[in-house]
């Protein structure tokens, strides 16, 4: 056994005072919780120590000293009488001094002392062996009154929710801690593997603090590596070093911004949310770095010198370059946040194609946007991600390297010519259909085109342009070179269609490769459906799901009992895994069947391997205005508002059984 005690507990005996007689102290309190929580995500018995008899007048003595070489982890819990508690800092100094002689005090770039930060104490007076660790904070300060207020267990609402979550992420990150003290054996290097992604979660302001805690945590759950892991420096010069050598990890960086910006380092004008914005900014030039930007609805706030950054951000190309910009829930920011990551995974490992969705007119660029999402939320990567240049050379630079990171291209043409770059005759709409071409003749790209049903008749050069398109479309033989001719309408659905039968193609490919001459399989035993409902509309999805059970479905419905997190993850593992999903739209209201189909067109993002071919929404009494004139596209609409019958069904269980899911 390489440790006899997993955890020692470093704490100011005060702060186990109770503030009532007969109750436990903060400290037992903390100490109780986190074993039983240790020990959930360890699997056996946590072993944690801390001293019950000693007193504060009592001398340091060996007792304490001897456990030191024999503890995996220190937990320092700071309080303003722990910091003048000779005691207390010696504790630290001395378990600090008794592993790096052993094992060593830091495992790969992780402290084996945590820092549990009780009450606000300024940071110059943390002591010096932990002073650069990250802390836990287990207070929130009032944005008004700036006043404090430290969470413990009996805390009410909201803020019981944020010490139960803080706890957690100290036990798992000593748990992930423990678990590679125990494989190494020895002096332990943590290698972060080629397949983990490492994401930079910028500093906020404190008024943010719970929403960047929130983030972090559920990135950490998913697997993801969360920089920076140590506090950051309060001198620019060594701040912008830090913050660069980090961002140069990351493949994302995501920016919260606040109603102010948060500290100034020293030498520096700006804040650390400004700085860190515009370091990440330039990084995301170079291409290897995606940006997400979250504002505050309702921000900014009272500092000038903010307000002008957040102007800025809004308006300004440097302070936006690569970014995505969001003024939403934070709820929907972190759906966000999934989907990019899953679409950045995607594309380093090839399970969907880049796809370049060409610039257009400025008609288009609203229509442009929505396609864009829409892609995203199956899956791709979507490029470009900034503005091309608009000097011929640059710009034809600029399309052929992004070209070359795509698999597919697609380009919506309209009825206006669009923007003519600097020293060429040629607009931007024709010259990426131009670039496009060509790697279509080298056979290294397949290619969607929209031709407008009409044009502007007094443009000479969109008439000859588009006469151009009609005429290699008449004569187009080549297979991966797919144009047509439609309303805006239309277009959507027959993109999606077409990337869904593309991706279908890729994967029966690969499973042939991987067993030539092996017939693909019929089926695979029973299907799986996601019978979706409202809370509400549990007792009515009875005879629906009993129908689908016995007609040979194994039926899903979501749960409704846990913890917000707990209920997402589940939502989506359902999304990820089922063969088909069907909603029950009974007395869910406007925004809940809304989100529902949302998540139904961001499905391919949640690492599904091949397509969802069959979606249903069953319509159900109340009767509303929503349910009038309900249209989904690729959704069989089945109407129920007279009451359910088994006929109803059928073409649902037979579009299943053509599929070869039954």
């Amino acid at each position: 056994m390489l440790f006899e005690v997993d955890v020692f507990i470093s704490y100011a005996h005060i702060d186990n005072v109770p503030l009532k007689e007969g109750e436990q102290g903060w400290i037992a309190n903390f100490h109780k919780a986190l074993e039983v929580r240790l020990s959930q995500l360890l699997g056996e018995k946590a072993r944690i120590w801390r001293d019950q008899k000693l007193q504060g007048n009592d001398f340091f003595g060996d007792e304490i000293v001897e456990q030191f070489p024999k503890t995996a982890v220190m937990i320092s819990i700071l309080s303003p009488r722990y910091l003048k508690s000779e005691w207390c800092t010696k504790e630290v100094r001395e378990f600090h001094q008794k592993a790096a002689e052993g094992k060593g005090v830091k495992i790969g770039n992780k402290s084996r002392i945590f820092k549990v930060i009780k009450t606000a104490v300024p940071y110059d007076a943390h002591p010096k062996e932990i002073a650069d660790t990250l802390g836990y904070e287990f207070y929130v300060r009032d944005s008004l009154s700036s006043r404090v207020k430290e969470l413990d267990q009996k805390s009410s609402g909201d803020l019981e929710q944020l010490y139960w979550g803080k706890l957690d992420d100290i036990a798992n990150d000593i748990c992930v801690l423990l678990e590679t003290l125990q494989q190494t054996g020895s002096t332990a290097v943590i290698n972060h593997s080629e397949e983990q992604l490492t994401v930079f979660l910028a500093d906020s302001c404190s008024d943010l603090k719970e929403q960047n805690d929130m983030i972090k945590r559920e990135l950490i759950r998913a697997g993801y590596r969360v920089v920076p892991d140590c506090r950051l420096p309060f001198v620019v010069s060594e701040f912008n070093r830090v913050v660069e050598d980090f961002l140069d990890q990351s493949v994302l960086s995501i920016h919260l911004v606040g109603g102010s910006g948060g500290m100034v380092p020293e030498g520096s004008l700006e804040s650390i949310v400004a700085l860190q914005n515009e370091l990440a900014a330039k990084k995301s030039k170079t291409g290897n770095l995606s940006r997400l930007v979250w504002l505050l609805p309702g921000a900014p706030g009272n500092d000038e010198r903010h307000n002008r950054f957040v102007q800025r951000l809004r308006t300004d190309d440097e302070s936006q370059a690569g970014a995505d910009l969001f003024e939403t829930s934070i709820e929907d920011f972190k759906s966000a946040i999934l989907q990019k990551l899953e679409q950045i995974k995607s594309a380093k490992s090839g399970k969907n194609a880049s796809v370049y969705l060409a610039e257009t007119n400025f008609n288009l660029q609203t229509y442009r946007e929505k396609l864009k999402q829409e892609l995203i939320g199956m899956g791709y990567h979507v490029l470009p991600e900034q503005s091309l240049p608009l000097v011929h050379e640059e710009f034809i630079k600029t399309v052929d390297n992004l070209l070359e990171q795509c698999g597919i291209s697609i380009h919506i043409l309209g009825e206006d010519y669009g923007v003519v770059p600097d020293k060429t005759d040629k607009s931007v709409v024709y010259l990426q259909y131009e670039r496009s071409a060509e790697r279509i003749r080298k056979g290294s790209l397949k290619r969607l085109v929209r031709l407008p049903l009409t044009c502007n008749e007094t443009d000479e050069r969109m008439l000859v342009f588009l006469e151009k398109v009609k005429t290699e479309m008449k004569e187009n033989t080549d297979p991966n070179d797919y144009i047509i001719e439609t309303s805006l309408d239309d277009m959507g659905s027959l993109i999606l269609k077409k990337l869904r039968k593309i991706e279908e193609e890729k994967r029966k490919n690969k499973e042939k490769e991987k067993a030539p001459g092996t017939a693909e399989p019929s089926g695979k035993g029973p299907s799986l459906v996601y019978l979706i409902c409202d809370r509400m509309d549990v007792d009515h999805i009875t005879e629906l799901e009993d129908l689908l059970f016995e007609s040979g479905c194994e039926v899903i419905i979501p749960v409704f009992d846990g913890n917000e997190e707990e209920l997402i993850a589940d939502h989506r593992e359902n999304l990820k895994s089922c063969d088909a999903a069907l909603i029950y739209y009974g007395e869910g209201n406007e925004l809940w069947i809304r989100s529902i189909t949302r998540d139904l067109t961001k499905i391919d993002g949640y690492g599904r391997t091949h397509p969802l071919n069959l979606r249903g929404v069953f319509l159900a009494p109340p009767a509303g205005k929503p349910k009038e004139r309900f249209r989904l596209h690729d959704t069989l609409i089945i109407d129920g508002m007279q009451g359910f019958s088994p006929g109803l069904m059928q073409p649902f269980l037979e579009k299943l059984k053509s599929l070869g899911a039954m």
